[in-house]
């Protein structure tokens, strides 16, 4: 007997859930219709039922009003006394009777009978459903209304009275189908029939029954099949009956409608159950693939301290964490040593070397790694230790120390030693070693996985080798660009001094000191006879030459000074940069509390002479314009601002000369911005900078002028990244001047004086 193949949870839940929902949608769609369809039935009989009542009153309210049309007829004068007087009969009855018509009646006949029921006038003469009368004249009950129907003919009879006798009968004869032919009805659905003790007098729509017998009809208690039926007595008629038909059509196709409704419904409504069984079943069928994979994981790497996460659902979470504490209690009741055993066919193959020893540290396993390395086999390591047999001259003794003694302790360790093979070769083992713990819980063995690190070690060494003779290479490199930087600065200083030199030997070559010689001499000439010379024409203007030669050695004196006092702050200048990059070298920062407006004015002064009317190669000097916001003083390297300053000023200077521009500019502003930081901007009109050399121009060794050197502006940027700032170009392009900016973070240079300062004062005191 085969076994069944089981069925899956997915297959489960569906194969139980959504036939039984299903059928659910059905049974309840079925009672759903047969509710619906009694009530459409129901709905269908009221309207029969309210239509009957209408022809009731319809047909009631024509058979009154034939009875009181007659009724008023023989009481008319004419009718009466044409009982008494014969010539009145002749001459009046019978016109009186001839045009008698009633509107909306369809009058046939009308006859005035004699008191035995013979025909004295008419309207239509020779009338035989006269003579049905006779038997009602000579009744008893002649002094009460008559009323007959046939299968053509309605027919009323009233009393004539003269006094209180009965003298004869007024009879009325109507056309009974157009008598009630405005009652007909509307529509094939409905059929109305008509019948005088069960003979039928009017039908209307018989055929839409499906059979216009109207024998087979009349005896009919029940409507035929797919019709619904209501029927009246006419109160005023004895024997006359009406039936009202009306088909089932609308109920059917209103309960077809309501069906196909519900077949949707139930369509959609088991689409929307098979979608969400669907997804809850691959949401369950998720997690359990979750969980069955973490069992297999367990089950084909026996590790017992895997754990998965929580479930998306309370069960799901209660399930898998239920799942991870048997793993737990399971690891905790597992014995230890079999947690940490390695399989020997593992071991074997790794290339990884394996020790295994007892409690106090004898080799009692080793694999083939081990041999392969320190070509020892068991035989020779067996019971004996690492330290005895892999440990020689050069090994670290603390190393050693701390594998005895944790094995002492009954501790795992890691180290890395220095290991001797059995040929006397040294290697470095990087040892992890861990005790296997008992039934009891004590320590059984240790395992120890070691790699030869030896290669690695010496990649390392070389590595650090390389690093340091890297490092050394980039410091002799940056010494040389502390040189080409040293050595630029020191030349757009020397400029200046250059140009103070060449006007102080100008000015001297144009002193007044050689006429002061020619005074001297001529007074000298003059010594003997001093007074006949003053009081002489000639000798009179010597005051006034003196005074004059006076004044303008004065002058030259002034001048001397200004230039002399330039060339020595440009000589401090020059110390500063020295003195600075010296600094730099050592890491040392001398900073001091200076104004920023004495920052840009001094390192104007340093290109002063360079802007005016004789110290360039244009027609007209360079106009400067200053925009100094007050800033207060900052604490912040001077010489280090200083040069960079220098060097923006001279870049501006050289790019108006370059250019061919009317009127060359140089603006200088400083001021503060949004986020707390120091602005000072070099703008000028020159020949600007094109967009591909913005992010080239700091870079070292990249210049636009043919005897530049490309250190200047990367120096600038390499200093203001020094200064915790930094320095950017903005130029619209060729032509069109250039913008250097230099942003210094005046909250950092803020907080260092403000140390600075406090050192000062704790020194002072």
């Amino acid at each position: 007997m085969t076994q069944q193949k089981p069925f899956s949870l997915r297959q489960a839940i569906f194969a139980r859930v959504f036939p039984v929902a299903v059928a659910l949608l059905i049974l309840v769609s079925l009672i759903v219709i047969q509710k619906l369809n009694s009530e459409f039935r129901r709905q269908v009989q009221r309207q029969v039922n309210h239509r009957a009542e209408g022809v009731h009153l319809a047909v009631q309210t024509k058979v009154r009003h034939a009875i009181d049309a007659c009724a008023a007829i023989a009481n008319n004068d004419i009718v009466i006394n044409s009982i008494v007087d014969l010539e009145h009969r002749k001459s009046n009855l019978q016109p009186f009777l001839q045009s008698l018509d009633f509107p909306g009646m369809p009058l046939n006949n009308v006859a005035m009978l004699s008191y035995n029921g013979t025909p004295i006038a008419q309207k239509l003469p020779h009338d035989s459903r006269l003579e049905t009368l006779k038997s009602w004249m000579t009744s008893k009950s002649n002094n009460e209304a008559f009323m007959a129907f046939d299968s053509e003919a309605f027919i009323v009879g009233q009393p004539v009275r003269y006094g209180a006798a009965v003298e004869g009968a007024l009879v009325a004869v109507y056309d009974s189908k157009q008598l009630f032919d405005d009652i007909s009805p509307n529509g094939d659905s409905v059929a109305i029939e008509l019948a005088f003790q069960n003979q039928p007098l009017t039908r209307w729509n018989l055929a839409a029954l499906g059979n216009s017998s109207a024998e087979s009809l009349i005896p009919a208690s029940e409507p035929p099949e797919g019709w619904f039926m209501a029927q009246f007595l006419v109160q005023d008629i004895d024997g006359l009956v009406g039936r009202v038909w009306q088909s089932d059509a609308s109920a059917e196709r209103a309960s077809h409608t309501v069906q196909n409704a519900l077949v949707l419904a139930v369509i959609s409504l088991s689409a929307v159950l098979l979608f969400a069984i669907l997804r809850t079943t691959q949401f369950t069928n998720n997690e359990l693939q979750h969980l069955l994979s973490a069992i297999n994981a367990v089950r084909s790497n026996s590790s017992l301290s895997l754990r998965i996460s929580s479930g998306k659902t309370l069960e799901f979470q209660e399930l898998k964490n239920r799942f991870n504490e048997m793993l737990v209690e399971i690891e905790r009741t597992t014995v230890s040593r079999e947690k940490y055993r390695i399989p020997a066919s593992v071991a074997k193959y790794t290339d990884n070397l394996v020790v295994v020893t007892d409690a106090r540290g004898r080799i009692e396993w080793v694999n083939d790694s081990f041999t392969r390395v320190s070509g020892y086999s068991l035989a020779e390591v067996f019971g004996k230790t690492q330290q005895e047999m892999l440990h020689g001259p050069e090994t670290n003794a603390a190393a050693a120390r701390q594998m005895s003694q944790a094995i002492e302790e009954r501790l795992g360790f890691d180290v890395q030693i220095l290991n001797y093979s059995k040929t006397g070769n040294p290697y470095w083992a990087s040892i992890e070693s861990r005790p296997i713990l008992g039934d009891d819980g004590e320590v059984v063995s240790f395992i120890a996985i070691e790699s030869d690190v030896t290669e690695r070690l010496r990649l390392e060494r070389e590595k650090e080798k390389l690093t340091r003779e890297t490092i050394d290479l980039s410091r002799q490199a940056g010494m040389a660009e502390v040189a080409t930087g040293v050595l630029h600065n020191v030349g757009n200083v020397l400029n200046s001094v250059n140009i103070s030199t060449n006007l102080m030997c100008d000015r001297w070559k144009q002193s007044s000191l050689p006429s002061l010689s020619r005074v001297v001499k001529v007074l000298e000439e003059n010594q003997g006879q001093l007074e006949a010379f003053v009081a002489s024409e000639r000798g009179s203007q010597l005051p006034e030459v003196l005074r004059e030669l006076s004044l303008a050695l004065e002058d030259e004196k002034q001048l001397h000074l200004e230039e002399l006092r330039s060339l020595c702050e440009s000589v401090e200048h020059i110390n500063h940069i020295v003195q600075g990059q010296q600094e730099f070298a050592r890491a040392v920062t001398a900073n001091e509390a200076v104004s920023a407006i004495e920052l840009v004015e001094e390192s104007l002064r340093y290109n002063l002479d360079g802007l005016n009317i004789e110290g360039n190669c244009r027609d007209a000097p360079i106009a400067v314009e200053k925009h100094f916001e007050e800033s207060g003083k900052i604490f912040i390297d001077r010489p280090k601002v200083v040069q960079i300053l220098v060097n923006l000023i001279s870049n501006a200077k050289n790019s108006l000369l370059d250019s061919k521009v009317d009127e060359a500019k140089i603006t200088l502003e400083i001021h503060r911005t949004k986020q707390d930081c120091l602005q000072i901007l070099v703008r000028d009109n020159g020949v600007g900078i094109s967009k591909e050399n913005l992010t080239r121009i700091f870079s070292h060794g990249f210049t636009t002028r043919d005897d530049g050197h490309g250190f200047g502006l990367h120096t600038c940027a390499l200093a203001a990244e020094s200064l915790g700032g930094t320095l950017r170009a903005v130029s619209d392009g060729p032509g069109l001047g250039a913008t250097f900016v230099l942003q210094l973070p005046v909250n950092q240079v803020s907080t260092q004086a403000t140390s600075q300062e406090e050192l000062s004062s704790t020194s002072g005191s």
